[in-house]
Parts: C-alpha cells; sequence; structure tokens
C-alpha cells in the first residue's frame, strides 16, 4: 500500500487522536517541511515545534493497534528529536475522559504528566475598545532582542515549575508577531508575547510579571495590552492558556473578560537521553529500597 493509499484510507476512519483534529489540518501537520514524521499501515505520529514548544501527535486506526504500535513507533522516531532545539517533548491530551489505556503506554516512552491547562477565550473582541491607560511609574513599550535574556528570567521567577523553559520562550520570541514589556523605574517587569493573528482569531502566547512587583495589577495591564494588539491587527477572538494550579491567571483573564474554552492535561519527556536514564535509575533504587525493606533484608 503506497502512502496516498495509507492515508486516504485512514481519512475514511475514524481516527484516534490526542486532540480533537480534522483530516485536512492532520495532513497539513504530516507534510509540514519542518515536522519528524513516522507513519505506518496502522497509524502515524508527528513531531514538530508548535507556539515556541516540540509537540508529539498520535493518529491510530484502532484502540488495540495502538496499544501494539504506539511504543515501537515512537522508539523508531527518538532519533529525529535531536534535530530539534527543545528541551522536552510535550502532549496534549484533549477529550480523552478514559485515560487508563494512554497513560501506559506514555510511561513506556519515558513521559510523566506535567500538569493540566485550560484555554480562556475571549470570544468578542471589541474593534473600538480604547487602549490601556498605564498608571505614571511604569511605561509600555515594544519588546526586542535585547529583552529577551531579562524575559526569560521573569518567565521562570513567575511560573516556577510550570515554567515552559528557555528554548520554548526564545522560541515564541523570536517568531512573535508582538512582544510587550512594561518597565518600571527602567527595568522590566513584566511581558506578553502575541503569535500572529490568524482567521480572526489572536492567541497569548505567553505573559508574565516579575514575582518582586506581583501586587500592582501589572498582569491585567499586560493582558489588556495584549488584547488590544490583537484586536488592532483584525482579531476579534482571543485565547490564552492558563494552569488551574495559577488561580490569579485565571482571575485576571475572567475580569477582562475571558471564558472558560478547551482543557486537557500535558505530559513532558527530557529530550536529553542522560536525564532520562537517571529518572530511570532513581526509580530503581526507590523500589529496591522499599523491596529490601529498612534494614536492607527482605522480611
Amino acid at each position: 500500500m503506497t502512502t496516498d493509499e495509507r492515508r486516504a484510507l485512514n481519512e475514511a476512519r475514524p481516527m484516534l487522536r490526542n486532540m480533537p483534529m480534522r483530516s485536512r489540518t492532520w495532513r497539513e501537520l504530516l507534510e509540514r517541511d519542518d515536522a519528524a514524521t513516522i507513519e505506518g499501515d496502522t497509524g502515524a505520529l508527528v513531531l514538530a515545534v508548535q507556539d515556541g514548544q516540540l509537540n508529539l501527535h498520535y493518529a491510530f486506526t484502532e484502540l488495540e493497534e495502538m496499544r501494539l504500535d504506539f511504543v515501537p513507533m515512537f522508539d523508531d522516531l527518538t532519533s529525529e528529536i535531536e534535530s530539534f532545539e527543545a528541551d522536552y517533548v510535550r502532549i496534549d491530551l484533549i477529550q480523552i475522559p478514559d485515560r487508563t489505556w494512554i497513560v501506559p503506554l506514555l510511561l513506556q516512552t519515558s513521559f510523566t504528566e506535567f500538569g493540566e491547562w485550560m484555554d480562556m477565550v475571549h470570544y468578542d473582541l471589541d474593534p473600538d475598545a480604547p487602549p490601556p491607560d498605564f498608571p505614571d511609574e511604569v511605561t509600555m513599550r515594544r519588546g526586542g532582542p535585547e529583552d529577551f535574556g531579562r524575559i526569560v528570567e521573569i518567565e521562570s521567577a513567575a511560573y516556577d515549575e510550570f515554567a515552559d523553559g528557555e528554548p520554548a520562550t526564545r522560541l515564541r520570541l523570536e517568531s512573535a508577531a508582538w512582544i510587550g514589556v512594561l518597565d518600571r523605574d527602567g527595568e522590566p517587569v513584566a511581558y506578553a508575547i502575541n503569535g500572529p493573528v490568524e482567521r480572526a482569531e489572536g492567541r497569548v502566547l505567553s505573559a508574565a510579571v516579575d514575582p518582586a512587583a506581583w501586587g500592582n495589577g501589572y498582569g491585567g495591564l499586560m493582558l489588556d495590552a495584549a488584547i488590544y494588539q490583537l484586536t488592532a491587527n483584525e482579531a476579534r477572538r482571543a485565547v490564552m492558556r492558563v494552569r488551574p494550579d495559577i488561580s490569579q491567571g485565571i482571575r485576571t483573564a475572567r475580569d477582562l473578560g475571558f471564558s472558560p474554552g478547551t482543557s486537557g492535561v500535558e505530559f513532558r519527556r527530557p529530550t536529553d537521553e542522560q536525564v532520562i536514564a537517571e529518572r530511570h535509575a532513581k526509580k530503581r533504587a526507590a523500589h529496591d529500597k522499599v523491596k529490601l525493606g529498612p534494614l536492607g533484608g527482605s522480611y
């Protein structure tokens, strides 16, 4: 069976995917020049950078086929990971109410659960809304390459364990449609990054405030500025991903007219095989400690 015949057959059947996706979108993903793909008779895996992060996508025709083929197909794909500039591979699980069959496959391929997320959506941006009004102690300006290092620092400090990391943040900055920076006393204390507007929808890729400047309403100011920039570029809907564990982000988005949208759970896998080997060694040591007991002998 040729590749074209296999694709035509797969598109005619319901597909098991990690997220809802139209057949046309999946086909475009498979055909991206900058993606790494492995295809078989039962399905396919794709590695592609999206919004600065290296994402894994899957599509299989049958559950049992996926159970058999996911792990060996991913093992064949791992040699392509090092060609991407990323600290980790991520995979989103969306609209999969029963994860009991996919989680073991992810664990076998060294993915671990990173955390839940939610897209907050502003469904009706006002094209006549005025620009945000900033207090005298801060200055809003457009960011540039000279700000990238400081923005990476703010992202890391603000998101802590939920940070996306320097490579992802720098990729977002390099491809951003707009970068906003808020200065206080000549020093950046907050930022926002917008992606391009597509089909009247814009995405706020990242926004954060230096923890030392929390409590001043700067998060709302930055998000308001990001919304204004999207609207000025003919967006009529805005999307921003937040973490339920960071409640302040949800409150700020709600205050500016956002509502809960799609939600899911994210798994991550380091791209450094040494990190994975060390993780497995720690698990084995912990298992042996439990097995032998606190006195070093079985009982």
